[in-house]
């Protein structure tokens, strides 16, 4: 993809970890607008976390992980009043 005068607007990152015994690794397909708004296009993930025992619940910690990730990375503020959140993170997904 690329922008005015053949300038390349898609980026990508790389991920590579590993941690409480799992390898993990993401790439990030991202674009930046003349306005500097980021876009995330795709997100790609892959883990050896060993033998789940529920698939869904693999499936979720991954997916949360990935909008934790993104979300520090766009400068998001969590808000916690005691032990709760008073202003919650409104996250969508296309």
């Amino acid at each position: 993809m690329t922008g005015l005068g053949g300038v390349c607007r898609m980026h990508g990152g790389v991920s590579v970890q590993f941690a409480f015994g799992n390898y993990m690794a993401q790439v990030a397909e991202v674009s930046v607008d003349s306005n500097g708004k980021v876009q995330v296009h795709r997100v790609v993930c892959a883990g050896d976390c060993g033998q789940g025992v529920n698939p869904d619940t693999v499936v979720a910690q991954i997916e949360s992980g990935i909008v934790f990730g993104l979300s520090a990375g766009c400068g998001a503020k969590l808000h916690l009043t005691g032990v709760a959140c008073s202003k919650p993170i409104l996250v969508t997904t296309a």
